[in-house]
Parts: C-alpha cells; sequence; structure tokens
C-alpha cells in the first residue's frame, strides 16, 4: 500500500508541477493526475484490506478526524483556488493542522494501549 500512496503522490505532483510550469492544463495533465487518483484509490483500498487483516477496531479519537481533515484541507484548496495568496497565513495554517493530528494520533495511540491493558 505504501508503494501504491507514493506513486499517488508521483503522479499528482508529476500532473500539478507540469500544469504549474506550462501556465496552461494540457490532456495529459489531467491524465496524470488521473492515474494519481487511481494509485490513490489502490492504495487506500490496500490499506483497509491490511487493516481489516489485523481486526483491530477503527478508532474515532479526536480532534482531528476524516472529517475535520478533508473540511480543513477542502477549505484550504478553496481559498487557494478562490486567488487567495499563499504565505504566512498558509504556513500558520498548517502548523495548526498539524498540531491537531499530533494530538489526534496521541489520543488514539494512548487509547490503543489502555484498551491493550485491559485485556
Amino acid at each position: 500500500s505504501s508503494v501504491l500512496i507514493s506513486l499517488a503522490l508521483v503522479f499528482y505532483s508529476l500532473g500539478i508541477w507540469a500544469e504549474r510550469f506550462a501556465r496552461r492544463l494540457k490532456p495529459w495533465h489531467v491524465v496524470t493526475f488521473w492515474i494519481g487518483f487511481s494509485f490513490d484509490v489502490a492504495g487506500t483500498l490496500a490499506m483497509h484490506k491490511i487493516a481489516e487483516g489485523i481486526s483491530a477496531p477503527r478508532r474515532y479519537d479526536g480532534p482531528f478526524g476524516k472529517s475535520d481533515r478533508a473540511f480543513a484541507f477542502g477549505l484550504l484548496a478553496l481559498l487557494i483556488g478562490l486567488g487567495f495568496t499563499a504565505g504566512l497565513w498558509t504556513s500558520i495554517y498548517l502548523a495548526v493542522l498539524l498540531l491537531l493530528a499530533v494530538r489526534t494520533i496521541f489520543n488514539r495511540a494512548h487509547r490503543i494501549v489502555a484498551e491493550s491493558e485491559l485485556s
């Protein structure tokens, strides 16, 4: 799954940066993006299958769950897409998101350890 996600990153980056340097969206940029998206979906499905094999319950401990991340990054993309210039505000915004993500990881790991000590 990590290979698939890494390939997604490569193809996303290739399509996005090539379009950025060309200053014009070309058909192969779109194809490259969709190839990246396909690898992203395949990697996500592979991770899902791996997680099913572990048979551990899904964790929903917050404060920065999947829906929150989707909203936060969607909002960032929307603002930049609307013409807001990325700058110091984006660095601060991403730093706050990083802190929330680290806190979420800590909360989930702490609860997993606590549950495993009970059994």
